[in-house]
């Protein structure tokens, strides 16, 4: 069964699951939410992005905010993705090298993670 999405009101909900009641429940294409017949039954999550870097123009020192916490004293940011196959599957990579005045030293915050999403047709 696909209705319109209440939530967005851009996308078809796809029927998935019957709740403990019989409700048909779906998620929505476009927004992720869960709704029913069209009637909200779940907003979708708003997560906070991990890392959002930004860069004014060439001259200016690039602005860093590393789970919501802005980055500063920074040293070197430095950030990678690369894909491993036609999934988009791929592996981050973050380096933030950065001068903590509390401790006074210079820590490195460094991640590299393989990515796996889901197979789209899975």
């Amino acid at each position: 069964m696909k209705y319109d999405c209440n939530l967005c009101g851009k996308g078809k909900a796809v029927s998935k699951v019957r709740n403990c009641y019989g409700t048909e429940l779906g998620i929505c294409g476009y927004c992720y939410g869960v709704v029913a017949k069209g009637i909200i039954v779940e907003e979708p999550q708003v997560n906070e992005p991990l890392l959002i870097i930004e860069v004014e123009d060439m001259e200016s020192v690039p602005t860093v905010r590393y789970k919501g916490e802005k980055v500063e004293g920074k040293i070197d940011v430095s950030y990678s993705w690369e894909t491993s196959d036609a999934f988009n599957r791929g592996s981050h990579k973050v380096h933030i090298k950065h001068f903590d005045k509390d401790q006074n030293s210079v820590k490195t915050l460094g991640i590299e993670r393989l990515s796996i999403p889901a197979h789209p047709n899975l």
